[in-house]
């Protein structure tokens, strides 16, 4: 049987004695004949799922269209998917995937310890762990449960030193804490050894620190008592 499986498709997997409804679109597809549209983009959906590894032009080839309507099928396929799913929906595929990944992850776990130290067996298997991790959260990632950018879900506060040129220029740059601002314009200032701050100065950056600092609450920036503390 397996002789028979292997000649009848070079595509699928596994072909079983009686195939399913897109597995029949596949075989004919690989005889050359020609599939309706519905067809064909049902058989696009059954091979993203079982044959990952093909890329649009492969499907093309196979079924003997233009690489711009696998493209199309794909995207056709993903919006009837978000249609029909609703969120207690959603909810169970996230679920079976955190199932799945926990119990691959005890397997390697146990299969790990098996391994000796300094063997490629246990680097494989360490590899191997940390694609699966990966995938896992691209997997959560691509349901939109986790941010693309997992550092936006943890940091609560971001700090920038802008450098404004005679002309109008901005430069902007990300600064990791405040106690980095500090080094960086003290840095600055050394640079700048005949530079100093004038009366003027000072009293336009009092005025821009009552401004944009943030008062405790229930006072105002000039220090007097809000309306409640009368």
């Amino acid at each position: 049987m397996s002789e028979l499986q292997k000649s009848v498709s070079q595509i699928l997997p596994d072909v079983p004695a009686i195939p399913s409804r897109c597995e029949q679109f596949i075989l004919a597809a690989e005889r050359g004949e020609k599939l309706e549209s519905e067809a064909r983009r049902d058989a696009v959906a059954y091979l993203t799922v079982v044959r990952p590894d093909l890329s649009n032009m492969d499907l093309s080839r196979l079924f003997g269209c233009v690489e711009s309507l696998i493209r199309r099928d794909k995207e056709t396929n993903r919006k009837r998917m978000a249609e029909e799913l609703g969120n207690d929906d959603i909810s169970l595929v996230i679920n079976d995937i955190r199932r799945t990944y926990e119990t691959v992850s005890l397997e390697l776990q146990k299969s790990l310890k098996k391994c000796d130290d300094g063997t490629m067996n246990k680097l494989n298997h360490l590899k191997t762990q940390m694609e699966f991790q990966s995938k896992y959260v691209e997997d959560l990632q691509s349901l939109g449960f986790l941010p693309k950018n997992l550092g936006n879900l943890t940091k609560t506060q971001f700090i920038f030193k802008a450098h404004v040129a005679k002309g109008g220029g901005v430069n902007t740059t990300v600064v990791n804490s405040t106690d980095d601002l500090k080094v960086i314009e003290a840095e600055e200032f050394k640079q700048l050894p005949a530079a100093t701050e004038s009366e003027e100065d000072r009293i336009i950056r009092a005025s821009l620190e009552a401004e944009f600092t943030e008062a405790p609450q229930g006072e105002r920036p000039n220090g007097t008592p809000s309306a409640d503390e009368l």
